[in-house]
């Protein structure tokens, strides 16, 4: 099941998927910022399944991103602002952790695949806006605090953390050159591709990496 604040992205999303694979996907529209629809949409998936193999929690980013908000320091920051950057990346997955967790349980088995980024390693360039960067980094230790917690329970938890990826949000944002300053950072002289961290999240849901816990994939062209 797809779920997504957006009717119009969820549209396309059975377009793409019917056009290139054919068959169905299940979309539900909830905002991921709202406890109890983080929930239903959880209840929900469970419900039509049967129960849960796996949750990838994609929902984050930079609230009005654009390319200015890729550079703000901490004195650009309201509580109120700084707590959206946490809603939006750390509480979502959170909530819907939390909320499948017992449906994992029931089978003694689960994947969680979280979202984190390069930025919330400290030492890369990418990104310099101190919310982002910490609430990613808070990804990163619930990620490795939960596969710890929830192991015994038979349910795996990993995370995934892209570096400048060429998403529909970056092409309306940057220009072609400030894009190719991004790809001469990296080792492989690229941005990823959207497809490039889809790749890797499904590799962590898939049962060959039954017996990865703990773990993060840096999908960032080579950079440390």
């Amino acid at each position: 099941m797809a779920v997504d604040i957006s009717a119009r992205r969820l549209d396309g999303l059975a377009e793409t998927w019917a056009a290139k694979w054919g068959g169905h996907v299940v979309t539900r529209r909830a905002d991921l910022g709202v406890e109890s629809e983080v929930e239903g949409a959880v209840d929900a998936a469970a419900e039509l399944f049967g129960g849960l193999d796996g949750l990838a929690n994609v929902a984050g980013g930079i609230p009005g991103f654009s390319a200015e908000s890729f550079d703000l320091a901490i004195g650009a920051f309201d509580l109120v602002t700084w707590r959206k950057y946490f809603t939006l990346n750390v509480e979502t997955a959170f909530v819907a952790i939390r909320r499948a967790v017992p449906v994992f349980e029931r089978v003694a088995y689960g994947k969680v695949v979280n979202v984190a980024s390069m930025a919330a390693y400290g030492n890369h360039d990418q990104m310099g806006n101190t919310a982002y960067d910490t609430a990613k980094s808070a990804v990163l230790g619930m990620t490795t605090s939960l596969a710890r917690t929830l192991g015994p329970l038979g349910v795996r938890v990993n995370a995934v953390s892209p570096g400048t990826t060429l998403s529909p949000m970056m092409r309306e944002s940057f220009d072609h050159r400030q894009l190719m300053e991004y790809e001469m950072r990296a080792p492989l002289r690229a941005v990823g591709k959207p497809s490039d961290v889809a790749g890797a999240m499904a590799y962590l849901l898939a049962p060959e990496s039954d017996h990865v816990t703990g773990e993060t994939i840096r999908v960032s062209g080579g950079l440390r």
